[in-house]
């Protein structure tokens, strides 16, 4: 019975992966499910749980605390005072004839036991519990950003191998094509060689030709594999497990201004926030080390029970006390003002960490401009370069049918088509690929 449940229980799961294969899976789709399955995002996940946790922890550290302890000793040979036997003394001290018999003046108790409650409250510990509830929340937000850096970089990743898929699958499609023009045309030139009207030299030209769209086919067969394990591996699926991609329309994509550009990227950037938080968590550290050299006051109460009392007769008695303590730092040779002095050399590294990152973000925005720009310029290029091969290889057969152009031209022809059409491939999943890239520069990626 359990070998069936086994089997229907591995069925169930194969049945949900083949579910997804068989789904057309869109860009959007990949990216959620990327978002799921991906180690590294749910670990930055975890990270942000870890510091939530942390902060409340801290937050008790303000709130009285109860604590309670007991001990319980036995002992295996009890000390025992007694005092001898003497004759007493009269007045005079001289012996009276009377004897003391004397006896046992104190025994201490065999078993020990002690039950005590303590509650502590601080007073006053010079803002460094309330800095350091500060700093666990700055830490939790430092978290959740490290959170959207790690879906920003796999998203980028599921970006870019989603449109090389995409790049690939047309690139397989258009050497398919043009085996299959090479192979007719070629059993057109070997007809014509036959009868006499064609050379040994064009029937070697067309299958050297047709042997380089081959290799290419061979080539972009292995890319789309390979580009195919890479997105199941970020998607969650078996690597070995087939995809189909949803065809996606690419729109030419405008310009944006570097202006508007670079204001996204300073209000959106994780790392930028990321800088920001290590300041404000660089301040917080100068005033919880300047809390160190001002005193601290606790308060707390004491309540007890145990054998034996406080005079050590063995009798159980019951008591309490209430203390307060009250620590001021006088002279440590100037210990903690070193402290001080080192915790503000740190803010003011975070703080030109700060400033270098800004630089380096309006250059990251202005180079994914330019790259988004060269890109769209391209597609445009390419586009109409295409269209001009597409024209020149129709001329060229039209010609080859009527005997005014060569073998040469039709398959020069060909190659310049099949070039033209692979870089305008290229050319507009560059332009969806660059885009991602821009996003990314001004922190709208991981928002999509």
């Amino acid at each position: 019975m359990r070998y069936k449940i086994l089997l229907v229980f591995i069925a169930s799961i194969c049945f949900a992966n083949s579910s997804i294969s068989q789904e057309v899976l869109s860009l959007k789709k990949c990216r959620e499910l990327a978002k799921e399955h991906n180690q590294d995002v749910q670990n930055a996940a975890l990270n942000v749980a870890i510091y939530e946790s942390h902060l409340k922890s801290n937050k008790t550290n303000q709130l009285p605390k109860l604590d309670f302890s007991a001990s319980l000793t036995r002992l295996g040979d009890p000390q025992v005072t007694k005092m001898p036997a003497f004759q007493l003394p009269n007045v005079d001290f001289s012996p009276s004839g009377v004897l003391f018999p004397g006896g046992t003046l104190y025994e201490a108790p065999e078993n020990l036991y002690r039950l005590n409650l303590s509650l502590v409250q601080p007073i006053y510990m010079g803002g460094k519990l309330r800095n350091l509830n500060k700093l666990s929340q700055k830490n939790v937000d430092l978290s959740k950003e490290n959170l959207r850096l790690e879906k920003s970089n796999l998203l980028l990743e599921t970006d870019d191998t989603y449109w090389t898929i995409v790049s690939l699958k047309e690139k397989v499609i258009l050497t398919l094509e043009s085996i299959k023009f090479l192979e007719e045309f070629k059993k057109d030139i070997n007809n014509r060689y036959e009868v006499g009207l064609a050379t040994k030299n064009n029937v070697l030209q067309a299958q050297v030709n047709l042997n380089h769209v081959k290799l290419a086919n061979i080539e972009a067969e292995n890319g789309l594999d390979l580009a195919n394990m890479s997105l199941c591996r970020l998607i969650g699926l078996p690597l070995w497990q087939k995809v189909q991609l949803k065809d996606s329309m690419v729109n030419k994509a405008t310009l944006p201004d570097f202006e508007i550009a670079h204001k996204k990227a300073l209000a959106q950037r994780p790392e930028l926030k990321m800088s920001q938080l290590a300041v404000d968590m660089g301040e917080l550290g100068v005033k919880m080390t300047r809390a160190d050299q001002l005193p601290s006051l606790n308060v707390g109460v004491n309540s007890y029970y145990g054998n034996p009392n406080h005079f050590g007769v063995d009798e159980a008695e019951t008591s309490w006390n209430a203390s307060a303590k009250l620590t001021v730092p006088v002279f440590h040779w100037g210990e903690k003002r070193q402290a001080v002095k080192r915790s503000q050399i740190m803010h003011q590294q975070a703080v030109n960490e700060l400033e270098k990152n800004k630089d380096l973000i309006a250059l990251d925005v202005q180079q994914s401009l330019y790259a988004l720009k060269v890109a769209i310029s391209k597609m445009s290029f390419t586009e109409t370069s295409l269209e001009q091969a597409e024209e020149n290889l129709t001329i060229t057969r039209n010609n080859y049918s009527v005997g005014v152009a060569s073998v040469t031209q039709v398959l020069d022809a060909q190659v310049s088509w099949q070039s033209s059409y692979s870089n305008f491939i290229d050319a507009k999943i560059s332009c969806q690929q660059k885009y991602s890239v821009y996003l990314k520069a001004i922190g709208e990626l991981d928002q999509i």
